[in-house]
């Protein structure tokens, strides 16, 4: 209770994770975040993804940001120069008046497409993911999220495996797949609206061979 008192008098309160939003307003793209505590100088920092056909590096910068000295905690920060159809990745960050420290949120994805009435929305897009897992050497699962609620399926070996629902959390397993290098890429739909992934690529052990793979921790 003395806690609760005490972060109450200094007006602070527990850190939690910021999860900005896109938003089109008269055709222009914002995003918008909330803060727990009173924050100031709000960045978007934001770029172009290579998109579709060529694979993201692992660590792509971002090329562009807008910020303000707003003090508040609630954000909202125009984009410019977004271009429709293209995919951009982006993250915030603030400083927080209180504990005296900045923030970032993790990296995010979005699209903007045109409607039927050829004003601009935000597009289905994966936001987590595609991440590829091992069962075993002929047993795999690739998992992965979206903005909206959508259908998916993978494409591999000339066939279509779905999870056959409608959902944002998306779990497609690959179940007994000869050896050899597998190219695959995801495609969901939204409505009328479809979004895929680059292809990408993986080996498959042959019978009997040992499987090893890389583990890596950080402290």
């Amino acid at each position: 209770m003395k806690a609760i008192i005490l972060l109450l008098i200094l007006g602070q309160l527990p850190y939690k994770a910021v999860k900005p939003k896109i938003e089109i307003r008269h055709d222009s793209v914002f995003v918008n975040f909330k803060t727990a505590n009173f924050s100031t100088d709000p960045n978007v920092f934001y770029g172009e993804v290579p998109y579709p056909e060529t694979p993201r590096p692992f660590f792509l910068d971002y090329d562009r940001n807008v910020w303000s000295k707003k003090v508040d905690t609630l954000h909202s920060l125009y984009l410019r120069d977004i271009k429709p159809g293209r995919l951009y990745h982006y993250q915030v960050s603030y400083i927080d008046t209180v504990r005296k420290v900045e923030c970032a949120s993790r990296e995010y994805f979005f699209r903007i497409i045109h409607d039927g009435d050829g004003h601009l929305k935000e597009g289905v897009v994966i936001t987590d993911g595609p991440y590829l897992s091992i069962f075993s050497t002929k047993d795999y699962g690739i998992f992965f999220w979206t903005n909206y609620e959508s259908r998916a399926w993978v494409e591999i070996d000339n066939k279509k495996i779905s999870d056959n629902t409608i959902s944002r959390k998306h779990e497609i397993y690959l179940k007994d797949l000869h050896g050899g290098e597998k190219k695959y890429r995801v495609i969901v739909v939204s409505g009328v609206d479809t979004f895929h992934t680059p292809t990408f690529k993986f080996h498959v052990k042959e019978n009997g061979a040992d499987l090893k793979f890389l583990v890596a921790g950080d402290s």
